[in-house]
């Protein structure tokens, strides 16, 4: 990246609603938001994350550096979070400036919970026709068949 892109990305104001909460929604709230609060943390409001759980607030607003939150996704601190994986350098550098230009809520004072999960029931019992049962994903494993040999075979 360009020397002056991370200048010219702290001089951007983050938008909360834009970059902020899909961000935390995507990696955060499974352990901190509605069903469960790890750490007694719940990360959905201002307030709360200001709150903090039992280790105390995880933003410091206008200091990220100070900021548990900052700190455990860019691995300053242990354990690394998200425990399930790892943020990007993007989305660490987002929430760094968005607490360092002071957390800005927009919107509700609460984060909107992840929307549910589409059901699969109407998918598990939905019939095949026969000619969709024909494509080669639904065919069974055809054992020693070599590349080519399995290319004229399978197209048929």
């Amino acid at each position: 990246m360009p020397a002056g892109w991370w200048a010219l990305r702290a001089q951007q104001t983050v938008s909360f609603g834009k970059q902020v909460l899909p961000v935390l929604t995507n990696n955060c709230f499974k352990c901190h938001g509605e069903t469960l609060q790890l750490s007694g943390l719940d990360l959905r409001s201002r307030a709360t994350m200001l709150k903090g759980g039992q280790h105390g607030p995880v933003i410091v607003p206008g200091n990220a550096e100070q900021s548990r939150l900052y700190r455990l996704i860019s691995g300053q601190e242990k354990p690394r979070m998200p425990m399930d994986g790892k943020l990007g350098d993007a989305e660490v550098a987002t929430l760094r400036e968005w607490i360092n230009q002071g957390a800005p809520w927009e919107g509700s004072e609460t984060a909107a919970a992840a929307p549910a999960a589409p059901s699969t029931k109407s998918l598990e019992d939905m019939e095949i026709p026969a000619e969709a049962r024909n494509y080669w994903a639904l065919r069974p494993a055809i054992i020693g068949l070599s590349a080519s040999r399995c290319a004229t075979r399978c197209r048929r």
